[in-house]
């Protein structure tokens, strides 16, 4: 497999109109490459182009200008998206057929041997949380079901890529929880590289080692998850400091914190810790713990966001 599962240099797509000689662009000049393991979480608000960029990945759109690349080929190729698993935003099950016969349907088109697509539906229908409604027409499904059901399609031929278009859309907290273990699962365990689109930050925080930011078709934040997040404060606490432990390190950091029989300390970012770990030794603290505490990714997202916004208005007046 090549060194990034999904790469795109300079990939970009413009929309015209034919009621009007005004061009939308929807994506511009996107370069990132997804490292193979990963799991990159592809974040945006609504209308960043996070969809468009999915739909010439998996070469259901051609890209106006720029290459992008599946496992080293082409999208177009057939043979790049062997090994790719992909579930739509838009769950595109058929109303009057149950989910077992939607994926032995999907399991043929991926020419899974007979045996095993057998034992495969039965897998993977436990592991979405489909057991006991695989004989249930779709129809009859929520959309939280639906969601389920696309992902069992998308795992079903053991991808070495997943590709996934806002996965948790219509799914209830238990069910987002559900899909993200299953989805952290398959990329610790089976080692699949995860490329997917949300805007849930929270989920997206928890399951993510990298992160893109795209907002009016411009990336704007790309980075490894603990990079971006930027370390505000480190902290360092123990119980039972004795107090004139306490009296000598406060005055080491910013500000100091003490609830019950913990002792805390706030240090500045890039700190060295290890004089004051060895004080809070010193004078007879226990369980002495160090904690980096950092920007959430909301925060980020919405400075990134924000501080995008205002760069293009500043622009867009220049150009007045």
């Amino acid at each position: 497999m090549s060194e990034y599962p999904v790469r795109t240099e300079h990939l970009g797509k413009t929309y015209s109109s034919w009621f009007s000689s005004r061009a939308t662009e929807a994506l511009a000049d996107l370069t990132i490459e997804v490292p193979e393991g990963s799991v990159f979480g592809f974040l945006g608000p609504n209308g960043a182009g996070k969809t468009t960029t999915i739909n010439m990945l998996i070469g259901l759109l051609k890209p106006t200008r720029g290459q992008a690349w599946l496992m080293g080929r082409s999208p177009m190729d057939g043979q790049a998206r062997e090994h790719v698993g992909y579930m739509p935003e838009v769950p595109t099950v058929y109303p009057h057929m149950t989910a077992v016969e939607f994926l032995d349907m999907m399991g043929q088109l991926s020419h899974i041997e007979t045996t095993r697509l057998k034992a495969r539906i039965d897998e993977v229908i436990s592991e979405v949380g489909l057991k006991g409604k695989e004989n249930i027409p779709s129809i009859e499904f929520s959309k939280g079901m639906k969601q389920r059901l696309e992902l069992a399609q998308a795992i079903l031929a053991e991808p070495k890529l997943l590709i996934l278009d806002e996965p948790f859309s219509g799914l209830d907290p238990i069910g987002r929880k559900d899909i993200r273990d299953l989805i952290v699962r398959y990329n610790k365990e089976r080692k699949i590289t995860v490329f997917f689109s949300s805007h849930i930050l929270a989920d997206t925080e928890i399951m993510c080692d990298w992160v893109g930011i795209l907002n009016h078709g411009k990336l704007e934040a790309l980075g490894m998850l603990e990079e971006l997040l930027e370390v505000q404060n480190i902290e360092i606490s123990g119980k039972n400091l004795r107090p004139e432990g306490m009296m000598f390190i406060e005055k080491m950091g910013d500000h100091t914190v003490k609830n019950g029989d913990v002792f805390s300390i706030f240090l500045k970012p890039n700190t060295a810790t290890e004089r004051v770990e060895q004080l809070f030794h010193k004078y007879g603290a226990s369980d002495v713990k160090v904690k980096k505490h950092c920007k959430s990714l909301e925060e980020f997202f919405l400075q990134t966001v924000k501080d995008a916004s205002l760069s293009k208005d500043e622009e867009a007046a220049e150009t007045t």
